[in-house]
């Protein structure tokens, strides 16, 4: 069995079970519940911290940390992109075309030759 298999079983059944409770919480709130009875402050903190513990017993405390200041960076800090990112990406598709499949480009042909402008970032 290939992995792409099991791990598209796995994925079409995540998927089918999510789905599945959605359903089963919109229907339970429609019908007259209160969303509260699905929050349980207990189950919340024993998940959240069996987590955070097994992420410590697998990782370093300095690499969880590095990793948690990072994330909130990621969310909440707006920053633009590195200054040859244009230049990277202008560079990524003159390479991809000169070099695709079926245009017999052979690797002397595909060497980009860069302008003054590209060359100094």
């Amino acid at each position: 069995m290939d992995i792409a298999t099991l791990l598209g079983l796995v994925i079409g059944v995540t998927v089918v079970r999510l789905v599945i409770g959605v359903t089963v919480v919109m229907l339970a709130i429609m019908t007259g519940s209160e969303l509260s009875i699905f929050l349980n402050l207990p189950g919340f903190l024993i998940v959240c911290g069996g987590t955070f513990a097994a992420t410590l017993i697998k990782f370093p405390i300095s690499g969880v940390f590095v990793a948690f200041f990072v994330d909130i960076r990621a969310a909440f800090v707006r920053e633009s992109p590195p200054r040859g990112l244009p230049t990277a990406a202008r560079w990524s598709k003159t390479t991809h075309r000169k070099t695709s499949p079926g245009t017999g480009a052979s690797k002397s042909q595909s060497r980009l030759r860069l302008s003054k402008a590209d060359r100094g970032f």
